[in-house]
């Protein structure tokens, strides 16, 4: 784990932003868990494991030693994809751009890897979602199409 710097967010908070090779063993993991479970539970994704221990991770921590949010990722080799698997931001700490804080540490890693692109997939009913990649330039290029067979 590395800290990478101290930002102040648009509430004027101070974070720190940190970065680990693996998500495995760091303090971003239960917090990560927690928002994949609750958009679960909303439907705004399906009920899978998409993640690995061995994805990157990086992640914004309040002066109370609290993480707020992060964003959770891998690189395709194959096709040099910086591949986002969650983007993760506590309830209480939306709205404040921590998302867009740590996109750029995202992105800046996923260059160094090699990476020539970035990607991820957000349900269509995922509205702020949407609305939070499109700020990093991040836009739609096509839908999965999807059909339950049960």
């Amino acid at each position: 784990m590395k800290l990478i710097k101290t930002v102040t967010a648009k509430n004027g908070e101070e974070l720190e932003l940190w970065h680990s090779e693996t998500l495995a063993f760091t303090p971003a993991l239960a917090p990560f868990l927690k928002i994949y479970a609750e958009i679960i539970e909303k439907n705004l994704t399906l009920p899978t494991m998409a993640f690995k221990n061995s994805n990157r991770v990086t992640w914004a921590k309040n002066k109370d030693g609290r993480v707020v949010g992060g964003i959770c990722y891998e690189l395709i080799p194959e096709t040099a994809t910086g591949w986002l698997v969650l983007s993760f931001t506590d309830p209480e700490f939306r709205g404040i751009g921590i998302n867009e804080l740590c996109h750029e540490i995202y992105e800046k890693d996923c260059i160094a890897l090699g990476a020539t692109n970035l990607g991820s997939v957000v349900s269509v009913e995922n509205t702020s979602r949407i609305k939070s990649a499109a700020k990093v330039g991040m836009i739609p290029t096509f839908y999965r199409m999807y059909k339950n067979l049960k």
